[in-house]
């Protein structure tokens, strides 16, 4: 009975590592290396053409506003608005990798926060101005 409990409990686990394609296995540094930076790339690229198109829809609205003899500082907001969040996300993100310093996984954490906050700031992006 131990010995059939043994092979499922290895097969489990084996199961598992083969799902996630390498990214549970191994320490903090495989872990970053194999999953978090491949996350963090693709999770940059989708925050920086958010906020690209964005910038775009906020110069396209300053202009029709002023077209149509109306004032409006959309681009001047938008700007503002990233450099304020983008502040608080490092300091954010920084504390929350802190509470880990004295391992490893700190940066790891720190990286996954980044990663949480830079999709959530697409959502967020992609909503204004009718975006």
């Amino acid at each position: 009975m131990k010995y059939a409990l043994i092979l499922f409990l290895i097969y489990s686990i084996e199961s598992k590592a083969d799902e996630s394609g390498g990214c549970d296995a191994g320490g903090a540094h495989e872990y970053s290396v194999n999953c978090l930076s491949a996350k963090y790339t693709s999770a940059k690229t989708n925050l920086t053409k958010a906020y690209k198109g964005t910038i775009e829809r906020a110069r396209e609205e300053d202009a029709w506003n002023e077209k149509n003899g109306r004032t409006s500082n959309f681009l001047e907001l938008t700007k503002k608005s990233q450099r304020a969040w983008k502040e608080y996300v490092n300091s954010y993100c920084e504390l929350y990798g802190s509470t880990l310093a004295s391992s490893s996984w700190g940066g790891v954490r720190m990286d996954e926060c980044r990663i949480n906050h830079f999709e959530r700031r697409v959502y967020e992006l992609n909503g204004i101005l009718g975006g």
